[in-house]
């Protein structure tokens, strides 16, 4: 059996009819359930989100597929010049049960070495049980949680580091996936 073939694909890249099929997969209850806005979304949220990501200056959002169909959803918006927030979804909630969480880990990480990014922070819901691993980004700077969240600051390693690359999900997601491209 050969490696799964991984795209990165910018949803600017996307036609109409894809990025409508992204509103689907956000809508779904899974997702909505881990989500920060839990609240269904409408088409013209939907479409107001796509107006800011056409600015290009602090909102991004990628489709990843695997061996050419839809896997998952990684979005990021920026803080300031170095800081992003994240966040990443499976489109299908099955997918968790192969290994999902590690290819959105590992094409986020790619993502975030492209575009220079230094360092992220996101949330997690304390009931969300599938959540980032967190060392797995890279060192974490701060750690707050309240009732709700954990609140994490992480500066980012390098794709290729050797601690990365010594990672046994590293060379899980290596032995069974490649990254054959990334679409902007």
């Amino acid at each position: 059996m050969g490696k799964h073939k991984i795209c990165i694909i910018n949803f600017l890249s996307l036609d109409a009819q894809k990025y409508n099929e992204i509103l689907n997969y956000r809508n779904k209850e899974f997702v909505r359930k881990v989500s920060l806005n839990q609240n269904f979304i409408t088409e013209e949220e939907h479409k107001k989100y796509h107006k800011l990501l056409e600015n290009k200056d602090s909102h991004f959002a990628f489709l990843i597929t695997k061996n050419d169909c839809d896997y998952g959803v990684i979005t990021l918006k920026k803080i300031d010049e170095t800081t992003y927030y994240i966040g990443d979804y499976l489109v299908d909630e099955n997918y968790k049960f192969e290994g999902g969480g590690i290819v959105t880990n590992y094409c986020l990480l790619y993502v975030l070495n492209k575009m220079n990014i230094k360092f992220i922070n996101y949330l997690i819901q304390k009931n969300n049980t599938r959540s980032k691993r967190i060392g797995e980004y890279g060192n974490i700077i701060s750690k707050n949680e309240d009732n709700e969240f954990y609140d994490f600051k992480v500066e980012i390693s390098d794709f290729n580091s050797p601690y990365i690359l010594n990672l046994k999900s590293r060379q899980l997601f290596d032995k069974m996936y490649y990254i054959d491209k990334i679409l902007d």
